[in-house]
């Protein structure tokens, strides 16, 4: 003969049953409210129901792009003082330009003094917008010069600044030089177009290899 389980006794049931006994709440909510008390709030994630906010739109920060730009530069006496060519030109809003594959040519009178090309340069505008005050240059920067005499000289660094209404130009950076047989390097240099002076600032080291004459 079966029988019928009859339920325990308060004295039975843990202190929580009894609680939810006395309330009548539904076996899910047991459930829930055992999950509460033995995993604690902070183990339990509840759904986030506001609205993510839309991503902030990107901001301009250039107002003028070209590709092929050359542009000459004239001293009062009608005489080029120097070119600047790039195959391209982002300016700023910044008053910057930023140079892709500079070439630069310095002049003296009506002769070319220095070729100088690079991979990347930046032009620093001077207060009224026209001249240039800076042009910074960068990546595998290479001057190439030849005297009155017909000698070529190549100077080579990573960095180099030109300022045009001084007449100078100059880096703290590495610098290697080679001229007819002669290798030098140093740490920094600065040329002065006006005296056509060369001066090289520290850690000079240099050495001369005779070139064998062609038969």
């Amino acid at each position: 003969m079966r029988q019928r389980l009859s339920p325990s006794s308060d004295s039975q049931q843990s202190p929580l049953i009894r609680w939810i006994s006395r309330r009548g709440l539904p076996l899910a909510g047991i459930a829930v409210i055992a999950a509460f008390v033995v995993l604690g709030r902070d183990n339990i994630s509840f759904i986030d129901s506001s609205t993510p906010e839309a991503p902030a739109p990107a901001q301009i920060t250039f107002d003028a792009y070209a590709k092929g730009v050359t542009s000459i530069l004239y001293n009062a006496q009608g005489e080029i003082e120097y070119t600047l060519e790039s195959t391209e030109q982002t300016h700023f809003l910044d008053n910057t330009t930023q140079l892709r594959d500079p070439f630069v040519r310095l002049y003296k009178g009506n002769d070319t003094r220095w070729n100088i090309i690079a991979r990347s340069g930046k032009i620093l505008e001077a207060s009224d917008g026209d001249e240039i005050e800076q042009l910074d240059l960068s990546d595998s920067v290479e001057l190439f010069q030849v005297d009155d005499f017909g000698n070529r000289m190549v100077m080579a660094t990573d960095f180099l600044s030109i300022y045009p209404s001084d007449e100078t130009m100059s880096t703290e950076h590495p610098v290697t030089l080679t001229s007819n047989g002669l290798y030098q390097t140093a740490r920094g240099l600065r040329v002065d177009f006006s005296q056509d002076t060369m001066t090289f600032l520290s850690q000079v080291k240099g050495r001369y290899e005779p070139q064998q004459s062609q038969q």
